[in-house]
């Protein structure tokens, strides 16, 4: 009985995901799309595992290594030179 329950309750998670994680977020990005130039729209959804690092150093309490360092320092810089062009 607690397998299943595990099962189904492991598939409405799975649910909300796909639901919110994909469609919503492709939804948006393309409506994005339409709405401001596709530069920005480009640089704003590169942006997002940078952006998830304090949410999961927060929520989850994960450690940071120092490759997560050197890759919010690549990403940082790789938005400012895009912005200076």
């Amino acid at each position: 009985m607690l397998n299943g329950l595990l099962l189904w309750r492991f598939a409405g998670m799975e649910a909300a995901t796909a639901l919110f994680g994909c469609a919503i977020g492709t939804t948006l990005s393309l409506q994005a799309l339409k709405l401001i130039p596709a530069g920005i729209v480009t640089t704003l959804t590169s942006v997002s595992p940078v952006l998830i690092l304090p949410v999961s150093v927060i929520m989850l309490k994960d450690t940071l290594k120092w490759q997560d360092y050197v890759g919010v320092a690549m990403s940082v810089s790789g938005i400012a030179a895009l912005a200076l062009l």
